[in-house]
Formats: C-alpha cells, sequence, structure tokens
C-alpha cells in the first residue's frame, strides 16, 4: 500500500508542477502561449490568430478562447497583384496583305523585301500609298473601353526625318452584323524631326482614339490598315515591325 501510495504521490507532483509551468508562461516563452499543433494563420501584435482555434492568452489556461476571423498575415495578395496588366497582340509581318487582297511580293506597290538586314515592306516614295491590311481578333480578357495601342517600326531611305509618315484606320466585324462598310479613320503619326531614319530605326506610337474605343467589344475582329503617308517626294516609307498592346483582366 505504500509503495501505491508513493507511485500516486509521484504522478501528482509531476502532473502539479507541470501545471505552474504551463500557466506561468508557457514553459518560459514571453507573450502568448498556444496550444500545440495549431498552425498559424496570422499575427496582430502579439497574438497570434487562428482559423476557428483557441488560443492561451500570456500564459493563462484560463482565458483560452476562440477566434473566428482570420488576420491575412503580412505578404499576402494585395491590389497590385490582382491589377488589369499589359497583354500583346501580335501582327506576323507575313500576315499582312494589300488592301484588295492581293499577296505582297517584290513586284508589288508596297512590296516586300529587305532593308538594314532586316525584312521590310516597303512604299517606294510618296507616290505610292496604297494600304496593307491584317485582321485580328480583340481578345475576351480586353478590359471595355480601355486603351488600344499600336506600335510601327519603321525607317527610310532618306533623312526625312518628320516628313516620313504613316496614316492608318481600323475596320470593326463581329458574329451576326452586316460587314463594316466605313473605315474608323485615325491620326497620322510622323516620324520625329530629328529621326535620321536612313541611319536608325524609328517606333511610332498609333494610339486609338475615343470614337475607334468606343466602336470596339472583346471578341471583336479588328481590320488594321496601315499606309504612307510620307511627304518627301522620294523618301521610302520601310515598315519592319508591328505589334500591339491592350490592358486585360487579371
Amino acid at each position: 500500500m505504500k509503495k501505491t501510495f508513493t507511485g500516486i504521490l509521484a504522478i501528482l507532483s509531476v502532473l502539479f508542477f507541470t501545471s505552474i509551468s504551463f500557466a506561468g508562461g508557457c514553459g518560459g516563452l514571453q507573450g502568448d502561449c498556444y496550444a500545440p499543433g495549431f498552425p498559424d494563420t496570422g499575427y496582430l501584435g502579439t497574438s497570434v490568430y487562428r482559423w476557428g482555434y483557441g488560443y492561451f492568452n500570456n500564459g493563462d489556461i484560463n482565458t483560452l478562447t476562440i477566434n473566428t476571423a482570420l488576420n491575412e498575415p503580412a505578404g499576402g495578395v494585395t491590389a497590385t497583384e490582382i491589377a488589369n496588366v499589359t497583354r500583346e497582340i501580335y501582327l506576323p509581318m507575313a500576315g499582312w496583305a494589300i488592301d484588295g487582297g492581293d499577296d505582297i511580293d517584290e513586284n508589288t506597290a508596297p512590296d516586300i523585301g529587305d532593308d538594314d538586314n532586316i525584312p521590310s515592306i516597303t512604299w517606294d516614295d510618296s507616290g505610292e500609298t496604297g494600304a496593307i491590311q491584317q485582321t485580328f481578333r480583340l481578345p475576351s480578357t480586353w478590359v471595355s473601353g480601355t486603351a488600344l495601342t499600336f506600335y510601327a517600326l519603321i525607317s527610310s531611305d532618306t533623312d526625312a526625318g518628320a516628313a516620313v509618315k504613316l496614316d492608318w484606320q481600323i475596320w470593326v466585324n463581329t458574329d451576326g452584323t452586316v460587314f463594316d462598310a466605313g473605315a474608323i479613320a485615325q491620326t497620322v503619326v510622323s516620324a520625329a524631326a530629328d529621326a535620321s531614319p536612313d541611319t536608325k530605326n524609328e517606333v511610332l506610337t498609333l494610339t486609338l482614339d475615343a470614337t475607334g474605343i468606343a466602336a470596339l467589344t472583346a471578341g471583336d475582329w479588328i481590320t488594321l490598315d496601315l499606309f504612307n503617308a510620307t511627304t518627301h517626294a522620294s523618301a521610302n516609307l520601310e515598315l519592319k515591325g508591328a505589334h500591339g498592346v491592350y490592358t486585360a483582366t487579371q
């Protein structure tokens, strides 16, 4: 009987001192004490909040509470990470055709060739003004009412500066509607006055105006026309690349 009593006393002693240690600060830890095994989900001050779990405030087992509010940890999702983004519209050089449906080759106006080691579509002088066309689908992710911008990489065989010009317009077609019979004309874009397009590439920015934007709906099929508006008598307009960008939902 004495051995049994001694064993019980030893067990009670262990439990007593363990309880004092836990209630007096969770084994020496400062601040809050938490039930073991519960995953942390965020911090607010010195308290760790858990989704639907309890925590012990300052090591006091009598203040066990249940917190149902989730405090997002630092480094979580922010407005920047869900903001709209800029995406690309690719306009391959091989995708252009002359207005009227003709293929572009070395005998057409404009013709296709190589300028400055770059494949290019070239209007030989101000007398060649025929349009080239390419059609693409406005992506379904386009944010209605936002900008639609094209970039054209151009050059010339003559240092004609701002006299080297590109004109453009769009046609809009969509499912179940009659064919668009009236292009939406845009403003002519000139090279910079000091561009030196005979020795340096120039990037022209073509931003669709408010009338054009208002005519668009995501999923529309847009035909882009580019044509020479150069006013210099003999300067070529050399188109070496074209690309578009738009604002898309995240």
